[in-house]
């Protein structure tokens, strides 16, 4: 079952709880100091909000409230006699989309829909990942002050009227249920095998790319129908009210730098060489990357400076790139030497670690991610702030071992660590994308094996269809992205970046104390 949630406005953003001890009934902002059961409950009766607006196929939805104000969060109540045991909650605002994984009572499921801004949220409950059509339909408002607008939003037009009011809204994704994206451009290091003929051949003319389907400048949307940043985007102030007290959160952003960026993130890009029959590029100006990770970094420091007497208020936060020059098929570095202490006096060390995000090179080894966060958590004590592990990617994975990667995210999990995936996939389509990247593996494979190297993949998965089922997902089967990630965002451009660092940070990572 699928729990998708829409709104009709492009200017708002959400994240969901999806773990047990995350719902309970509480708003993930002041999880500390609201009681929490042990598991979630069934459907509970909402008499101030409609039932479902479509009920089908014996599913049926509830949220309460019928209006929450703007930083709190409406309690999704979904019943289900078809007997499905997964429902996945995805969340799709603008460009932006999340998902996430919700835990099943009986024939109930149960979660909190958080609302960083102001709009009409749309959820649509789905039987099935990726199905075509919605089962049941609920909706929520979120307003200023938490009381229901005098004239009641349109939900086929936006909420905010300053936005289009094309209820066609085509910058939402199609209904993926696993974020796709470009294939990666890069191959490993053995000449044999041919490299990724996705690559644009001139990223520094937008205009004509040697892959039309796939945009080298992501500033410049080739069928803008909908802006690119949202009018009134995420606000990013401390997301405590004044009679609240803050807790900090420790982060890892695990930035992906592999080959493609130089089409999706790299404004100005210079080619400089070429390796492995693939052209190389340095970018000539600040990427994307930079700039989302130092709006981040600001929010952590206003949290703080908004409570310079509580220590519990300071944040902290590390960088990861992935690959590296020197292990482009599955490597890490630690561009901090663990986590920094945010300050205004570290802001510039931040900066600086980010310039690795100007050189783009390698492959997409999401083992690699984890494993940095793995040494960037490595020793930090358990002080009651949440940890929380960023996955910043454009590619989907090329990991030779799958499992070992699902292995390194549970024990990431044990650790008390939520891991979220973030995807900037472009406006390719998914099938579009995911066929290139399919395509760019099997040739990776057939020359490992003429090569003499064996399978590109683990021989455990037995057959190359295994293997890319265990990547990119099937019926009935979770990506590698949805194993290891409590929460799925999929943004269409690398320019909405920091609009998802902020929401992540406010629903996810600060917590609020009463």
């Amino acid at each position: 079952m699928m729990l998708r949630i829409l709104t009709a406005s492009v200017i708002a953003t959400t994240l969901f709880s999806c773990s047990e001890a995350k719902f309970a009934g509480t708003n993930p902002h002041r999880s500390r100091t609201e009681p929490k059961s042990d598991a979630p409950k069934g459907p509970t009766a909402a008499p101030e909000n409609p039932t479902s607006i479509i009920a089908t196929n014996g599913v049926s939805c509830t949220i309460t409230p019928a209006v929450v104000k703007v930083g709190g969060a409406a309690t999704v109540n979904v019943s289900s006699t078809a007997g499905e045991t997964e429902l996945f909650q995805t969340v799709v605002i603008g460009e932006m989309k999340t998902e996430t994984l919700l835990a099943k009572s009986g024939s109930a499921y149960a979660g909190q829909a958080s609302a960083p801004a102001a709009g009409l949220y749309k959820v649509e409950i789905r039987k099935l990942a990726g199905s075509a059509a919605a089962d049941a339909i609920c909706e929520f408002n979120a307003t200023a002050d938490g009381t229901m607008p005098q004239t009641p939003t349109n939900p086929a037009n936006p909420a905010n009227p300053s936005t289009p009011s094309d209820p066609a809204n085509p910058s939402t994704p199609s209904d993926p249920s696993t974020p796709a994206n470009p294939a990666n451009p890069s191959t490993p290091s053995d000449p044999s095998i041919p490299a990724n003929p996705s690559t644009p051949s001139d990223p520094s003319n937008p205009s004509t790319p040697s892959d039309p389907s796939t945009p080298a400048n992501p500033s410049t949307p080739s069928t803008p129908s909908t802006p690119t940043t949202p009018s009134n985007p995420i606000d990013p102030v401390p997301p405590c009210e004044d009679t609240e007290t803050s807790i900090g959160a420790h982060l890892t952003f695990m930035i992906d730098n592999s080959n493609s960026n130089a089409a999706t993130d790299c404004p100005s890009p210079t080619k400089v060489g070429r390796f492995q029959n693939a052209d190389l590029y340095e970018c000539g100006g600040e990427t994307n990357r930079e700039k989302a990770v130092l709006a981040a970094f600001d929010l952590l420091n206003a949290v703080a400076a908004k409570e310079p007497g509580n220590a519990m208020a300071i944040s902290s936060l590390a960088l990861t790139s992935f690959p590296t020059r020197a292990n482009y098929v599955d490597g890490f570095a630690k561009e901090t030497n663990g986590m920094i202490e945010v300050s205004a006096q570290s802001r510039g060390q931040i900066a600086s670690a980010m310039a690795f995000a100007r050189k783009p090179f390698g492959l997409t080894p999401y083992g690699a991610a984890l494993e940095g966060a793995q040494a960037q958590f490595a020793g930090l004590a358990d002080d009651g702030k949440a940890k929380v592990a960023v996955l910043v990617t454009d590619g989907e994975p090329t990991d030779q071992d799958p499992a070992g990667v699902a292995a390194t995210a549970q024990a990431l999990r044990a650790q008390g660590i939520d891991v979220i995936t973030v995807f900037y996939t472009g406006a390719e389509s998914r099938e579009a994308r995911q066929s290139k990247h399919i395509a760019m593996l099997k040739q990776i494979d057939d020359a490992s094996r003429s090569s003499g190297h064996g399978t590109w993949y683990s021989n455990a998965l037995g057959s190359f269809d295994n293997y890319i089922k265990t990547l990119l997902g099937g019926v009935g089967q979770k990506s590698l992205a949805q194993q290891i990630s409590s929460g799925i965002v999929e943004i269409k451009d690398s320019s909405s970046l920091e609009q998802a660092f902020l929401a992540i940070i406010k629903t996810k990572a600060i917590q609020c104390q009463r």
